[in-house]
């Protein structure tokens, strides 16, 4: 009987081990994508930095502009939450469709995506 328990009691510590080390890969692989992410991040603050020291020296624009123009932004939702949220309106319902959705899930009409941020 104790051979029986002890053999059982192998098969469960041998499926926990080996889920363990697939949770060990999937954190693995998350940490990959989480850096290369950052990295995405560090470089496209880099390249809006370039853009608007660029606009600054070549226009009048100030950095207070370029803050309201953030402040305006960041409120056509309607709250200031540091964020953009591009709901556009449906043209045969005009409910509001998500930024990525090209047909209204309400009636859905097709709503062509005009602008390549609407992709991000």
């Amino acid at each position: 009987m104790d051979l029986l328990w002890e053999m059982f009691q192998h098969g469960k510590i041998s499926k926990a081990s080996s889920t363990a080390d697939k949770a060990s890969i999937e954190v693995g692989k998350a940490q990959t994508r989480t850096y290369s992410l950052e990295a995405k991040l560090d470089h496209l603050g880099l390249i809006n930095r370039a853009m608007w020291s660029l606009l600054k020296e070549r226009t009048e624009l100030t950095e207070k502009d370029l803050i309201d123009r953030v402040a305006e932004l960041d409120m056509v939702d309607g709250k200031k939450d540091n964020k953009i949220h591009d709901i556009r309106e449906c043209y045969g319902c005009g409910k509001g469709i998500g930024p990525k959705e090209e047909n209204c899930i309400y009636c859905g009409l097709s709503n062509p995506i005009t602008s390549a941020f609407n992709k991000l």
